[in-house]
């Protein structure tokens, strides 16, 4: 159970598929005292530590749904740093600080009711930064181009090493 619920939350998560990541994340969280659980005859779940029950001790279930939270929240394997892709309807307000994503940037963001109040991208290596968010966005301290592109609203701007940018 552990280690193929890490997986799915991810590959959901990739989907965009938001609500059934969430249920899964919400399957493997659910804490037993005992030993195992059994749901629909699969050991599972996760110990009072959070770490994963499946026998034997799973660092994929301890890990990788973490990494499909992330997931959620952001993305960027597609040319484009991507603002709560799959954002479950239970998150409706909340933060992450310090997440990287490709093209050497780190990511702080906050929303609300779903919808992005503030951020910050910090540049690690001075690439240009393409940032994709199913709301509009401005970028403080940096010359951008926008647009819309079917359900996304992207910006994109040149950055300086080192730089942070301010999104609102």
């Amino acid at each position: 159970m552990g280690w193929s619920t890490g997986w799915r939350i991810g590959l959901y998560a990739r989907l965009l598929d938001s609500e059934k990541a969430y249920s899964i994340y919400r399957l493997l969280l659910n804490v037993t005292r005992q030993t195992k659980q059994v749901y629909k005859g699969i050991e599972g779940g996760t110990y009072p530590n959070l770490l994963d029950v499946g026998p034997p001790f799973q660092i994929d279930g301890n890990l990788g749904a973490p990494a499909g939270v992330v997931e959620l929240l952001l993305q960027s394997q597609s040319g484009a740093i991507d603002l709560l892709p799959a954002l479950p309807s239970a998150w409706k307000s909340g933060s992450f600080r310090g997440l990287r994503a490709r093209g050497a940037f780190e990511i702080d963001l906050k929303w609300q009711n779903g919808v992005i109040k503030s951020g910050c991208i910090l540049s690690l290596a001075g690439q240009r930064c393409k940032v994709r968010s199913r709301t509009p966005i401005t970028v403080d301290l940096a010359k951008y181009d926008s647009y819309k592109e079917g359900n996304f609203y992207i910006v994109e701007f040149d950055t300086e090493c080192g730089k942070k940018y301010k999104i609102r």
